[in-house]
């Protein structure tokens, strides 16, 4: 997998983990996790490290999918 592909794959993992429900959670942190292990693989680095490194990225990914969801419901809401 391409890096931007996983980057945006580890991304999308963490936002659904920060979003699930509690009985989803479990799932949701084995799929990062998984994400995040095939990415370190062969490194140095922890998972811990690239979360960190992931954090302002994390932050606009979570800030572009609110936008998104709220454009979404903006236009639900004009619909006749």
């Amino acid at each position: 997998m391409p890096r931007e592909e996983r980057i945006e794959a580890i991304l999308a993992a963490w936002y659904e983990l920060v979003n699930s429900a509690p009985s989803e959670r479990a799932r949701c942190r084995d799929r990062r996790n998984a994400l995040l292990d095939q990415a370190i693989a062969g490194t140095r680095s922890c998972r811990q490290e690239l979360l960190e490194a992931l954090g302002p990225r994390f932050q606009d990914f979570k800030l572009a999918r609110r936008k998104e969801h709220q454009a979404k419901m903006a236009q639900i809401i004009r619909q006749p």
